[in-house]
C-alpha cells in the first residue's frame, strides 16, 4: 500500500489526462444516455477540490506542485468517477441498500485517514496555532469525500452486481465490459509507472536556493535564514542563506553567519556527558546529589508534599523525566514565563543560578521518572554536573571535547568564550516583528541553549556523532531510547526524533528524522531514510512548524533528484 502511495504521488501529471481520455472513450458505451448540466458539473468539481487538498498537503506552500498535478489529477478522476455513476444508473434498484453502506463507509474512511493522520497528526503537533484551522480543513474535506464516496461506492458495486444483473437496458454487453476491463486495465498501468517526479524546475542547486529564499519572501515575520544539507557519502554538499543578519545596516545574510542555536545546545552537553559516562566518571543511574551541592538543589522537586530532590538521576535529567519544572517556559500562578520576561527587560541579567533558583518557585510536573516533560531546568543541573566531574568550566569542556577536535572554530559559548576564527555577530533573532536579539545574549541561556554556531558546523558536529567518531555507537544507542514527549516528537538522551504517523509521512514527504529543535527556528536533524543531514534556522521564535515544512521540501527535493539520477 506504501508502495502504492508513493508511486500515485509521484506519476508525472501528463499520465492523468490521457488516462482521463482512455476511461472517457470506454465507459462512455455504457451510458449514451444524455446526463443534465448538473450531473456533468458537480463531480468535476468536487474532484477538484479534492485533488487540490491532497496536493497541496504533499506540497506545501508550493503552488508550482499543486497547478500542474492537481487539475490533471482532477481531469482524470472527474471523469472516471462521473462515467461510472452514469453507468449504475442502468443497474437494477435492488442494489440500494449496498449503495448506501459504500457511500457512507468510503467518505468515512477518507475523513479518517486525511483528517486524523495528516492534519491533526502534522498540523496541531508541530504547530498548536494551526488547530483553529482544523474544523476548516476537515470541512473542506468532507464535502469531496462524500462525492467520491457516492460516485465509486456506486461504480465499484456496478462492477460486482452486473454479472447477475438481469437487466443491463441500454447496455450493450460486450461494449460494457470491454469499457470495464479498459477501465481496470488503465488504472493498473497508470499507477505502475516508475516513480519519478514531475517537477523541473532545474537543478538540485537552485531548487534549494529557491526554497531558502521562500521561507523569507512567503513569511513576512521570516527575516533571514540559513540551510546546509550534506549527504553523508559526501555526494550532496550545499549550503545557502537570504534575508538579512542584522537590522542595523541592512547586513546580508550568509551561509556562515553565526547563529543562536538555542536548544540545540541540549544535544552537546548530553553527548559531554555520555562522553563522561564512556570514561567511567560518572553513571547515569548516580543521582544528581551526588555531583551537586544542597544549597543549589534543595527543595527543587517537591511534589504533592514529599521532596523528591535526591532521588532523581542523571538519566532522568537527560530524558526530561525527572519532572523538575521547565524555569523557561512555565509561569508561576499569575506571572510570567521567563521567556516573557526576557523580552520585556533585556537588559536585566539572570545568572544560572538564579534560573534553577526560579524552578524552585514552580510545582513539578510529576515524581520523578514516571511521566515525560520538556524542562531547561534539567540541563541546566547537567551543565553543573559536568563542570563538577571535570573541574572545569562548561565551555572549555565543550571545546576540549568538540570544537577543537573537530575544527569547530565559528561554535562557542554566548557571554562566555570566543570563536577561535574572526566572526561576525550572530544573526538578529525576532518573536514575531520584535527583534529579541539582547534578550537571547542574556547569560541565562547555558548548557540548555547558550551555544553559537553556524549551519554548516552543527551538521559537521551531528555527522561526527552518527559516525561513533566522539561517542561509541553503542552510545549512541543508548542516546536513542526513545520515548514520548509530545507528538509527534520523541527524546531519548538529549536527542530528538520527529516521527510522522505513516499517512501524514507520506503525504508530507517527511520520514523519521533524530537530532534537535532550537526556539529561535534553528533545527538539526538526520534523516537516515536518506541518509541526509540538514542544518539551520530560521531566527524567529514564533516559526514551530515551519522548520518541519522546509526540512520536507528538501526531503522531497533531494529524493526527487535521487529518483532521476
Amino acid at each position: 500500500m506504501g508502495a502504492f502511495v508513493d508511486i500515485l504521488l509521484h506519476t508525472p501529471w501528463w499520465v492523468y489526462p490521457v488516462f482521463a481520455c482512455v476511461m472517457y472513450a470506454s465507459i462512455k458505451a455504457t451510458r449514451p444516455r444524455r446526463a443534465s448540466l448538473l450531473r456533468l458539473l458537480t463531480p468535476p468539481f468536487v474532484f477538484m477540490v479534492v485533488s487540490v487538498s491532497v496536493v497541496a498537503a504533499r506540497a506545501g506552500d508550493d503552488v508550482r506542485y499543486v497547478i500542474p498535478w492537481g487539475f490533471a489529477a482532477t481531469l482524470g478522476f472527474a471523469i472516471g468517477g462521473l462515467e461510472m455513476h452514469r453507468a449504475v444508473i442502468v443497474v437494477e434498484r435492488r442494489s440500494r441498500t449496498l449503495l448506501i453502506q459504500g457511500s457512507v463507509i468510503t467518505p468515512l474512511l477518507f475523513l479518517f485517514f486525511f483528517g486524523a493522520n495528516y492534519y491533526y497528526g502534522f498540523v496541531k503537533a508541530t504547530d498548536p496555532e494551526g488547530m483553529k484551522r482544523i474544523a476548516f480543513v476537515l470541512f473542506t474535506l468532507m464535502v469531496p469525500g462524500i462525492g467520491a464516496g457516492v460516485m465509486w461506492a456506486r461504480g465499484f458495486h456496478y462492477l460486482l452486481t452486473y454479472a447477475r444483473s438481469a437487466r443491463t437496458e441500454e447496455v450493450n454487453d460486450a461494449r460494457a465490459l470491454r469499457a470495464l476491463t479498459v477501465l481496470i486495465v488503465g488504472a493498473i498501468l497508470s499507477t505502475a509507472l516508475p516513480s519519478c517526479s514531475s517537477r523541473s524546475y532545474g537543478n538540485l542547486d537552485q531548487e534549494l536556493g529557491g526554497l531558502v529564499a521562500g521561507v523569507v519572501t512567503n513569511d513576512t515575520s521570516a527575516k533571514n535564514c540559513v540551510l546546509a544539507v550534506a549527504r553523508g557519502d559526501g555526494s550532496l554538499a550545499w549550503s545557502g542563506a537570504s534575508g538579512i543578519a542584522h537590522e542595523d545596516g541592512q547586513v546580508p545574510m550568509t551561509k556562515d553567519t553565526p547563529i543562536y542555536i538555542a536548544s540545540i545546545t541540549k544535544l552537546y552537553t548530553a553527548t559531554a556527558i555520555m562522553s563522561l559516562y564512556e570514561q567511567g566518571r560518572l553513571s547515569l543511574d548516580d543521582p544528581m546529589a551526588r555531583y551537586l551541592p544542597d544549597r543549589l538543589i534543595h527543595a527543587i522537586h517537591v511534589h504533592k508534599g514529599k521532596d523528591y530532590t535526591r532521588e532523581i538521576t542523571i538519566r532522568q535529567l537527560l530524558s526530561h523525566t525527572s519532572g523538575i519544572a521547565d524555569y523557561y517556559d512555565e509561569k508561576p500562578k499569575g506571572g510570567k514565563s521567563l521567556f516573557e520576561t526576557l523580552v520585556e527587560e533585556p537588559e536585566r541579567t539572570w545568572t544560572v543560578d538564579e534560573t534553577i533558583e526560579r524552578a524552585k518557585e514552580l510545582q513539578p510536573n510529576f515524581p520523578p521518572g514516571t511521566g515525560a516533560s520538556y524542562s531547561d531546568t534539567n540541563f541546566q543541573l547537567l551543565g553543573k554536573i559536568i563542570e563538577t566531574v571535570t573541574g572545569r568550566p562548561l565551555h572549555v569542556v565543550l571545546e576540549e571535547l568538540f570544537f577543537h577536535p573537530l575544527g569547530l572554530t565559528h561554535t562557542y559559548m554566548v557571554g562566555r568564550s570566543k570563536p577561535a576564527a574572526p566572526s561576525p555577530a550572530p544573526a538578529d533573532v525576532f518573536y514575531k516583528e520584535k527583534n529579541i536579539t539582547k534578550a537571547r545574549s542574556n547569560e541565562a541561556y547555558w548548557a540548555d541553549g547558550g551555544l553559537v554556531s553556524t549551519a554548516g558546523e552543527m551538521i559537521v558536529f551531528l555527522k561526527a556523532l552518527n559516525e561513533a567518531r566522539i561517542v561509541r555507537p553503542e552510545t549512541l544507542r543508548l542516546m536513542h531510547d526513545w520515548h514520548k514527549l509530545h507528538f509527534p516528537l520523541q527524546y531519548g538522551f538529549g536527542t530528538m526524533r520527529f516521527r510522522l504517523p505513516w499517512l501524514a509521512s507520506k503525504v508530507t514527504g517527511i520520514t523519521p528524522l533524530w537530532g534537535h529543535s532550537g526556539s529561535t527556528g534553528s533545527f538539526l536533524y538526520y534523516s537516515e531514510d536518506l541518509g541526509l543531514y540538514m542544518a539551520g534556522t530560521m531566527d524567529q521564535v514564533d516559526s514551530k512548524v515551519a522548520p518541519f515544512r522546509l526540512m520536507g521540501k528538501v526531503m522531497k527535493a533531494v529524493r526527487s533528484c535521487s529518483h532521476n539520477s
